[in-house]
């Protein structure tokens, strides 16, 4: 194993992780530290050879301000040589017609209830197409026996990137792009619903 350092701003996240690494052997618990902190402001006093943002996780960044902060904080973490690999999704501008449409997403049955199935939808409510903005919302529907017994409603608002975007940002931040693929089985860039960058600081 390696040694890994884990960011995230919300404590109630941090808290899941902890309690997960609760779970696993001490010789895994001690190659693991976690760090309250916003992907913006990093300071983590050293840098490393592979810095990850997986999970879409810069598109909650909304702002170009917020994006430009972003790169450059996490740039200055990655050692020379080092790698930045992320994804995002490629915009298929598609979902302009979508708006209105559920669509579902996950479906799982609790494991201490066999009778209790949940499914996620979501459902794309408006776009800004010049500040590059989706905003949906996701939305849990419980069923007890095939029938619906509750549901809950949470907002999402997230940014979009354009392929250009990413490398203005990049190269802003003092990285370049060494490899680029459309999905996790490295498919084209251009033929997919993701954009997936390794980027390198020379």
């Amino acid at each position: 194993g390696v040694p890994i350092d884990g960011v995230d701003l919300s404590p109630e996240m941090l808290g899941v992780l902890k309690a997960k690494l609760a779970r696993e052997p001490e010789e895994v618990r001690r190659r693991v530290a976690l760090h309250e902190g916003d992907m913006r402001e990093l300071h983590l006093g050293q840098a490393y050879g592979l810095v990850i943002a997986p999970f879409r996780s810069l598109q909650h960044l909304r702002t170009v301000d917020d994006q430009q902060r972003a790169f450059t904080s996490i740039a200055r973490h990655v050692a020379p040589g080092g790698c930045f690999a992320f994804n995002v999704f490629y915009p298929d501008y598609r979902f302009l017609e979508e708006l209105g449409t559920e669509t579902q997403e996950l479906e799982w049955t609790d494991p201490d209830d066999a009778s209790l199935e949940v499914r996620r939808f979501y459902r794309r409510k408006a776009v800004d197409r010049l500040q590059q903005l989706i905003d949906g919302e996701f939305i849990f529907r419980s069923y007890r026996d095939g029938v619906l017994i509750h549901e809950e409603r949470s907002g999402l608002r997230m940014s979009y990137y354009t392929y250009p975007h990413l490398q203005l940002l990049l190269r802003y931040s003092g990285l370049t792009i060494a490899e680029e693929y459309g999905s996790f089985a490295q498919e084209p860039i251009a033929r997919c619903h993701e954009m997936i960058i390794i980027a390198r600081k020379e």
